[in-house]
């Protein structure tokens, strides 16, 4: 396994040793979790990214009715689960 070093802002540091105390795992560990996390998203966003643009190449676009449907649906239901 490869080795690196960063610093961190103290206050930075102290609520990542909060938050792996409150999920049991050491300070390395929860550093280790949140970046395959985010590695592992970056990688998911960029297949997404890519296959939107290929889409968009074979022509398979919305229109912006639909686009604008499907988000209002969202706001609606987030909406509702905020209001409880």
């Amino acid at each position: 396994m490869a080795q690196t070093q960063i610093s961190l802002d103290t206050a930075i540091l102290e609520q990542l040793d909060a938050t792996a105390a409150s999920l049991s795992l050491s300070r390395e560990d929860a550093l280790r979790e949140a970046i395959e996390n985010l590695a592992t998203w970056g990688a998911r966003f960029r297949e997404d990214v890519e296959a939107g643009i290929a889409s968009a190449e074979r022509g398979e676009l919305l229109s912006s009715e639909v686009v604008e449907e499907e988000f209002r649906a969202l706001r609606e239901a987030y909406s509702s689960k905020v209001e409880c």
